[in-house]
């Protein structure tokens, strides 16, 4: 008959036998189990408080949660250390190894915000252990999206739209990673990841603060960028432990504990990340340059070293990291310049179809800030060059206007946008390899009003061409006159005419839906410049979006013999436009329509 122990906790033996049957650099840890845990057992922690010192800090238990989470208890217990004395539980000490009779017990992972006593929650060893036998599908499996459907038109439909709303596009993201609730003081919660950020303003950590901590980040001003090769080549229990989302003149690092080494493997947190599961981005060894005490939520201020290992696992009781690993990051490079000033930085970026277009957001956000902060009225180029393996560089070059300074305008840009609609698409997979970005402001010039649009006859004729005169207006009130030429369809019956003419930014070029990468590309590429007027021509008759093409101008049988006996719905119908484009030496702003009656030479 089986031991006791054995039958009760069947997944804490079987870890600790995969353990023993495992060469490691460490032993195989001596293990406690909840069930022999009593009030009062007082141990040890370890974990960093300077530098990359492991130090160790007493424990007493108080008491055991039973089921606190799903199939999960959480040990109560009070910490005891200088430190702790006087900061409480620190963000970044998740993950720190508590142990109890020399055994190990499990991680330091919950706390409570506004705390006066360093009282926390432990998660079990006996639950972040089974991560060990956790097999992986691996990176390729892990990033493979839905297949090309009629469910996944559908899905890229409602993306591609919600791209054309002058919104933030990142409030209303469809797929997302797990948002957390917002933390209050009086819930035993997970202690936060802080997320060390350096080479921005401290400014921008509210902006920040709001993207991030949805997540489990708690955005901190960090210890500086750090250097790739320096820190320990290895990681041990309680040795701090970062995921590097950004490196470079600007870093971007959540920091945390490891709890426990076995080979080339290392478990730590004690709680998820993003509770992603399988998940791969870089992780790296960490310097605590000091802990900084606060009323609501203490935590250390690090900085980034040497580059070690790759996330797998982001599950529930812990995180795991496989050091034998390696995973490529996105090299992006922002060029900020006007006539006085010009700015560089060099990032990489962690790779990922629902973080990455976020942080190319925030280091944009972030490089302006600190480079061209001027809330000031400007006319800026913005050139985006994203280069994928296997498909053409999608490059996006587009000329605005901003009123309130150049972030602002980040809002608007189309550049920005098309990011998140190539990482998070449903077609296929696509790797990212470079990223650069080039702005060139030049403040105080402004865009030109359209006011009217007019033209000496209302009514036309089939081939006829006439001018059409429109009134702009400049900054402070002087008005000026452009004509632009208008020819008549020949094919035009008699009826009524609609013509519009508009700055290039105003006007949505003709597009169907992509299906497949690089006609999605193509679709993100299509738009009109900034510095041009758009003279537009709606006729009567429609064309048809199919097949990732648009077919213009359809006679009404020709039209019919496409949509009969297909899937294709009246959204795929596209009234006819005839459109010119003339190019403007100032941006046009606004946009204006005017009737016209054709009269053929015959009448109807």
């Amino acid at each position: 008959m089986l031991p006791a122990v054995i039958q009760r906790h069947p997944l804490i033996v079987a870890g600790l036998l995969l353990a023993l049957g495992t060469t490691s650099a460490y032993a195989a840890p001596s293990i406690m189990p909840v069930a022999q845990i009593r009030s009062g057992q007082k141990g040890y922690g370890l974990s960093v408080f300077k530098g990359y010192k492991i130090e160790r800090f007493s424990v007493e238990v108080i008491d055991v949660l039973k089921n606190f989470l799903p199939k999960q208890d959480i040990i109560l217990m009070r910490g005891d250390h200088a430190v702790l004395r006087r900061a409480g539980v620190l963000g970044g000490m998740s993950g720190s190894p508590i142990y109890l009779n020399g055994k190990l017990v499990g991680a330091l992972a919950y706390g409570w915000r506004w705390s006066k006593e360093p009282i926390f929650g432990v998660t079990p060893i006996g639950n972040m252990l089974p991560l060990f036998q956790r097999k992986t599908r691996g990176p390729d499996k892990t990033l493979r999206v839905a297949r090309n459907d009629p469910v996944t038109r559908s899905r890229l439909r409602r993306l591609l739209a919600s791209l054309e709303q002058r919104t933030d596009p990142f409030a209303k993201l469809r797929w997302r990673l797990p948002r957390r609730s917002k933390p209050r003081g009086n819930v035993l919660q997970r202690v936060s990841v802080p997320l060390s950020v350096a080479g921005m303003p401290t400014s921008s950590l509210p902006e920040l603060r709001q993207a991030f901590a949805r997540y489990g980040f708690e955005p901190v001003q960090g210890g500086g960028t750090g250097k790739a090769n320096q820190g320990p080549k290895r990681y041990e229990q309680g040795s701090a432990i970062g995921v590097s989302l950004v490196r470079g003149d600007i870093s971007m690092t959540g920091t945390g504990t490891v709890t426990y080494v076995k080979g080339t493997k290392v478990v730590a947190f004690g709680h998820s990340m993003f509770n992603a599961g399988e998940i791969y981005l870089p992780m790296t060894t960490a310097k605590i340059n000091h802990t900084l005490a606060s009323v609501s939520r203490s935590f250390k201020l690090s900085s980034p070293s040497r580059r070690l290992g790759v996330l797998i696992q982001d599950r529930q009781p812990g995180v795991m990291a496989d050091t034998a690993q390696t995973v490529s990051m996105v090299p992006m490079t922002v060029t900020l310049k006007s006539k006085l000033h010009r700015s560089v930085y060099k990032m990489r970026l962690a790779k990922h179809r629902l973080l990455t277009h976020s942080l190319v957001r925030s280091v944009l956000t972030k490089s302006i800030k600190e480079a061209m902060s001027d809330v000031a009225p400007s006319t800026y180029t913005m050139t985006s060059s994203y280069s994928f393996k296997g498909h053409p560089t999608l490059t996006i070059k587009e000329e605005n206007y901003t009123s309130g300074g150049l972030r602002m305008g980040l809002f608007f840009s189309r550049g920005v946008r098309a990011i998140r609609a190539m990482t998070t698409n449903p077609i296929a997979e696509v790797d990212l390899q470079r990223i650069d970005v080039e702005i060139d402001v030049t403040f105080g010039k402004r865009p030109l009003t359209l006011l009217s649009l007019r033209t000496p006859a209302s009514v036309v004729k089939p081939g006829q061409t006439i001018r059409l005169e429109a009134t702009l207006r400049e900054y402070g009130g002087k008005k000026v006159k452009r004509t632009f030429p208008l020819t008549i369809p020949t094919s035009m019956d008699s009826g009524i005419l609609m013509v519009e003419l508009a700055g290039g930014r105003y006007v949505r070029p003709d597009r169907a839906t992509p299906e497949t990468v690089d006609q999605l590309i193509a679709y993100l590429k299509k738009g009109y410049p900034g510095r041009s007027a758009v003279l537009s021509l709606y006729l009567p008759t429609q064309g048809l979006a199919m097949g990732g093409r648009v077919l213009a101008d359809l006679p009404p049988s020709v039209l019919d013999s496409l949509r009969a006996g297909t899937t294709t719905s009246d959204k795929n119908l596209l009234k006819t436009k005839l459109r010119r484009v003339f190019s403007t030496q100032r941006l046009i702003a606004g946009r204006e329509r005017i009737r016209l009656r054709v009269q053929s030479e015959v009448s109807p």
